[in-house]
């Protein structure tokens, strides 16, 4: 049994020692080349731990799990990212089945900016989720505002939106709704209900402004009261087999923005990082958006708070702030495209993997 600090021990490994590496044998002309590598081989939990860091396929990792997945577009992209890598889809493709959302930005939606891009191809990038926080084409999209989107075969993977803390009733009522349902044949027993749950809130909160207690409250809240709804139908089920592993993503700026999407806020300063890549293919703009400021105050408190309330911390600040110049995945408008969310789902896949060995 490895100790209990070594899954975020090992989780703090894997997203700050990976590196982005270009290659043209291993990348593809829409990331010019460049790839992700996770920091492979490490032995984690001491020398008698497992070793984590090994390439593994996700529908391996995740044969016979539910992976459920609550947040916002960044969270959506992480399920569309992990979708793709379960159904092993040729890289750089946008190949997810009609109705499903991409994290890609393909070449018929580029645009000057990411934002452009994004709005020219939103129903694309959406799915099922057409207005974000204002409905869904998806019958299954419970209380309005919500969207579900439900993936299985021989796994589980759902997305929920969920966007705000003071929406959070809403989604509770959703959650329940879902988990109501009967089992999915194809799943372990003890996973009946979620085995794995993700969780990306905060960029909605941050970007209305509110005061830094007001933040970290509501962000406390959203972990508590989550916990506290998967934890009692476990009880309730007999599925207290494996610990229910609950994972918090992390939030950090990205470099290429857009005054669109942020607006600019005088007074600030320059951001304090700038793009790893002195020639971009998208716009940059070297002024703090309100996410921006708000990230800085906030992160250490979220991350705290997280691992406080029984969440792992997958922090995105190493991978947001070496990214370099890719046209098919941009980091931009706090979205993390293409093979950027990619390298957050493969950093999670090392997370489930080492959560099965403890367990």
């Amino acid at each position: 049994m490895l100790d209990s600090e070594a899954p975020q021990q090992c989780l703090d490994y894997a997203s700050k020692n990976g590196s982005w590496e270009q290659s043209r044998t291993g990348g593809i002309p829409a990331d010019n080349f460049w790839r992700w590598m996770p920091p492979l081989g490490r032995m984690c939990g001491g020398r008698d731990g497992p070793t984590l860091f090994k390439r593994a396929t996700a529908s391996d990792v995740l044969h016979g799990q539910w992976l459920l997945m609550i947040g916002d577009s960044r969270t959506r992209f992480m399920f569309s990212a992990m979708l793709a890598l379960i159904r092993g889809a040729k890289a750089g493709t946008v190949s997810s089945p009609e109705g499903w959302p991409n994290h890609r930005i393909p070449t018929h939606c580029r645009s000057a900016t990411v934002y452009q891009a994004y709005q020219k191809c939103r129903n694309l990038l959406r799915g099922e989720c057409v207005e974000d926080d204002l409905g869904s084409r998806n019958s299954r999209g419970g209380p309005a505002p919500g969207c579900i989107l439900d993936y299985r075969s021989t796994m589980r993977l759902t997305f929920v939106w969920h966007a705000t803390a003071g929406k959070l009733q809403v989604t509770e009522t959703s959650l329940w709704k879902l988990l109501q349902e009967d089992p999915q044949p194809t799943l372990l027993p003890q996973h009946r209900l979620p085995s794995i749950v993700f969780l990306g809130v905060g960029a909605w909160d941050m970007q209305m402004r509110l005061p830094l207690p007001a933040l970290v409250s509501g962000y406390a809240k959203t972990l508590r009261r989550l916990s506290s709804l998967f934890t009692k139908p476990r009880v309730q089920y007999g599925s207290t087999a494996r610990p229910l592993l609950q994972v918090a993503y992390g939030n950090w700026p990205c470099a290429h923005t857009s005054p669109n999407a942020t607006g600019k806020m005088k007074g600030l300063g320059e951001p304090e990082f700038q793009p790893a890549s002195g020639l971009m293919d998208w716009p940059v703009h070297n002024w703090p958006s309100a996410y921006f400021v708000s990230n800085m105050a906030s992160r250490d408190s979220f991350r705290n708070k997280s691992l406080a309330h029984g969440w792992l911390w997958l922090d995105v600040e190493h991978s947001h702030r070496t990214a370099p110049a890719m046209t098919g995945s941009p980091c931009g408008n706090q979205h993390p495209f293409g093979t950027i969310a990619e390298a957050h789902a493969q950093i999670l896949l090392q997370t489930i993997t080492l959560h099965r060995h403890a367990a």
